[in-house]
């Protein structure tokens, strides 16, 4: 069993930093999983082609109790895609219209597939956290 007192920052960053290994590998797989599957659930929302191609995940290294991993989009369109653009046109202003791209709600899916992703990764660090016995106090 595993016991963390939260009394200072320091002294939890510490015990953090204590964690057996092998709780440490069992949650960065579950990090590495959860990111996996939420570019796999972003890549089909993207229509075919350079935006699909265009996501990426990268792993972010800190120190042997940290796990993270972002996940972006390389392709110029993205924002586009992501946020609309404002109406374009040519020097000419009213001549020649180039249209807009419209804004899908508030943002695209980038935002509701990554929020969703990390609420069902939380459930799976609480779950590893009580299956090994973790109490938190203070």
């Amino acid at each position: 069993m595993i016991t963390l007192t939260i009394e200072e920052l320091a002294a939890t960053q510490k015990a953090f930093g204590d964690l057996p290994p092998e709780m440490v590998k069992e949650a960065t797989n579950i990090i590495q999983g959860e990111a996996n599957y939420a570019a796999y659930q972003l890549k089909s929302k993207y229509p075919p082609g350079d935006l699909q191609q265009g996501v990426e995940i990268e792993e972010l290294k800190k120190d042997t109790a940290y796990a993270g991993f972002r996940i972006k989009n390389t392709d110029y369109k993205a924002w586009w895609f992501e946020y609309g653009t404002a109406e374009r046109w040519t020097k000419k202003r009213f001549v020649a219209f180039r249209g807009q791209m419209p804004t899908p709600r508030p943002h695209g899916p980038l935002v509701d597939t990554l929020q969703k992703a990390r609420a069902q990764m939380w459930v799976l660090l609480r779950d590893l956290l009580v299956r090994t016995g973790l109490k938190v106090t203070g």
